[in-house]
């Protein structure tokens, strides 16, 4: 059976399911799952959903009977566990449509790459990430959630770099820099794209969806955006297909997280800025905040609310938003770097503004001087006249 396009459709039967059930799976497998599933007897079927919600107690046992007497096709339970198999693959009733997908796809050894462009990008939204077999609990996603949580930088986290030679750094030489290009080159490829670094952990960058996928625990995160890498050979960007997608997927909850891309690269450039400058800052050069950064899932610093309240849509130096705030200009260093990682920056030269309309209004000025002049002169020579 094919979908019409060339890729053949998963044939999935149902056992335990009433009509009204079955009805609403055949609308999911259509609407959801793009025509990729539908309903089909058990003979002819690649894998069979066992439904033991609100069964009775015969009900439960002629279901273990049932799969316990030579079944050939994998199966997926929506509902309670059987005690036929306590390993078997179990979905809670009712079922979230992305989970139940890849049960689907793991147990025909479906790829997601089969997928539309439009589900697959969901499903990366939704990969908080879950376990299969094991890590489906409340408590388990929301420690995933927890994660993704902004965090506050306090001063101990921040090195004292002011006044001397370390005022710059040089990104290029760091994770950051790396990062910046990886999704620079996905951007351009239109295609995903893996950042691999510390013991074959991964970032990966996945650029229509504007999320990062990682498998890097918080503190290797943390400890990556410090350590300089010049001449590194331990982070490598290479090519990733949706099929290593899936498999990363397929890890415990707590060892994957995902995140926009641009809340990684300002958590990143925060830690990497530590209150210094990206070398060819311009200390005289007059700057502009485009628009606030998204404060409700980035990590914050003391004063950051209010370098951004003064900084918005103002051509101002650095030390000019210091000195006006009355903060140390560490913090003005770290806002800029994050800033700047997520092209919140207006770098073209501020000056110029200011100077044309001194100008104009000079040149306004001498103009209307020369009128009035002109004007007196007129008079004078009408008295002379009379």
């Amino acid at each position: 059976m094919s979908d019409g396009q060339g890729t053949e459709v998963i044939r999935v039967a149902t056992i335990g399911m009433d009509e009204n059930g079955k009805s609403r799976m055949s609308l999911i497998f259509k609407t959801h799952y793009k025509g990729r599933c539908a309903l089909s007897a058990i003979d002819n079927a690649h894998v069979l959903l066992v439904d033991t919600h609100a069964k009775s107690s015969d009900e439960l046992t002629k279901l273990q009977e049932f799969i316990a007497g030579g079944l050939k096709i994998p199966y997926i339970i929506l509902g309670k566990k059987l005690d036929a198999d306590p390993d078997a693959i179990c979905v809670a009733h009712p079922p979230k449509l992305n989970l139940l997908w890849d049960c689907i796809a793991e147990q025909t050894g479906s790829r997601i790459k089969d997928l539309g462009v439009a589900h697959r990008n969901g499903l990366l939204r939704d990969l908080k990430s879950i376990n299969l077999k094991t890590s489906t609990s409340p408590k388990a996603a929301e420690s995933a959630r927890s994660r993704q949580a902004s965090t506050l930088i306090r001063d101990a986290e921040l090195g004292g770099f002011q006044g001397n030679a370390k005022t710059f750094f040089q990104p290029d030489d760091f994770l950051l820099g790396r990062l910046q290009k990886t999704i620079e080159e996905a951007r351009r490829r239109s295609s995903s794209l893996q950042l691999k670094c510390w013991d074959n952990r991964r970032i990966i960058v996945y650029p229509k969806s504007g999320y990062v996928l990682s498998d890097l625990k918080p503190a290797q995160l943390k400890n990556l955006g410090l350590v300089q890498m010049v001449n590194s050979t331990t982070i490598e960007i290479t090519s990733f297909d949706d099929n290593a997608l899936h498999k990363l997927s397929e890890c415990d909850v707590n060892e994957v997280w995902v995140l926009p891309i641009e809340v990684l690269l300002w958590n990143l450039a925060l830690r990497t800025s530590r209150g210094r400058l990206p070398q060819g800052t311009s200390l005289t050069k007059r700057y502009r905040l485009l628009r606030w950064p998204n404060f409700t899932r980035m990590d914050q610093f003391p004063n950051c609310m209010r370098i951004a309240s003064a900084w918005i849509n103002k051509a101002a130096t650095l030390g000019e938003i210091a000195a006006g705030l009355g903060v140390d200009e560490k913090y003005i260093n770290l806002f800029y770097t994050g800033a700047l990682a997520i092209n919140l920056i207006d770098n073209s030269e501020q000056g110029t503004e200011h100077t044309t309309n001194t100008t104009m209004t000079t040149k306004k000025r001498t103009l209307f001087t020369a009128i009035l002049n002109n004007l007196a002169a007129h008079r004078s020579r009408s008295k002379e006249r009379l």
